[in-house]
């Protein structure tokens, strides 16, 4: 992200500047959301299962 500098009374402030062509930065916003979700959901189904094999575990020893 790009930024600019801006004299504020006594310091500088950063501000953003927006992007140039707001429509691709949507679109890899949408794209990374994508890899974000698909993530999660890896994680919750290992989380699952290795929850499974531990319940297994428990039950072999009794």
């Amino acid at each position: 992200m790009a930024t600019q500098t801006a004299r504020s009374g006594n310091g500088f402030l950063l501000v953003a500047n927006p992007p140039l062509f707001s429509c691709l930065a949507e679109q890899a916003l949408g794209e990374i959301e994508t890899l974000l979700c698909l993530g999660q959901l890896l994680l919750e189904v290992l989380n699952t299962m290795f929850n499974g094999l531990e319940a297994l575990r428990d039950v072999g020893r009794g």
